[in-house]
């Protein structure tokens, strides 16, 4: 991907670093300048609107909570097709099928060909994620689904 694009890859690394930086240089030799690794921090919207993709490789996963806050914050998300992320209520996430690397490939090219398309619908995303899942409709939720259970 590197030699067709110009991407630059970071990486927020809250533990577990010197592996990370190991493992790197085990297929690199070195840490290419075109990863950077992150500290952690408190304000992670600031690394999101950093990027204009959100990786989400993962193979097994429960509410994919950094999902939300990239898709929110206006990056595109690029996800395997794992159950907890294709329930997620967030449009425009380019799938692919966990552990396939040559439909990761395509789902980020198709993320790359559609960057420009996708910003235009962005901030009306993040309004529908805002609606979706805010802490105040979650506790609303909450509270008629307390009210049906005392009703039963």
């Amino acid at each position: 991907m590197r030699k067709k694009y110009d991407l630059q890859l970071l990486i927020s690394v809250a533990s577990h670093k010197e592996e990370l930086v190991n493992e790197i240089k085990r297929q690199f030799e070195s840490v290419p300048e075109w990863i950077e690794l992150l500290p952690p921090t408190n304000d992670i919207s600031k690394y999101y609107q950093k990027a204009d993709f959100f990786l989400s490789p993962s193979r097994s996963e429960g509410f994919c909570y950094a999902i939300v806050e990239a898709a929110f914050c206006g990056c595109s998300i690029i996800a395997s097709d794992i159950p907890a992320q294709l329930e997620l209520a967030v449009e425009n996430i380019y799938y692919f099928k966990s552990d396939n690397v040559d439909e990761y490939i395509i789902s980020i090219e198709k993320a790359v060909a559609n960057l420009d398309s996708d910003n235009k619908t962005k901030e009306r995303l993040s309004l529908n994620l805002e609606d979706r899942y805010s802490i105040e409709n979650w506790s609303l939720n909450i509270f008629n689904l307390l009210l049906e259970c005392k009703s039963i």
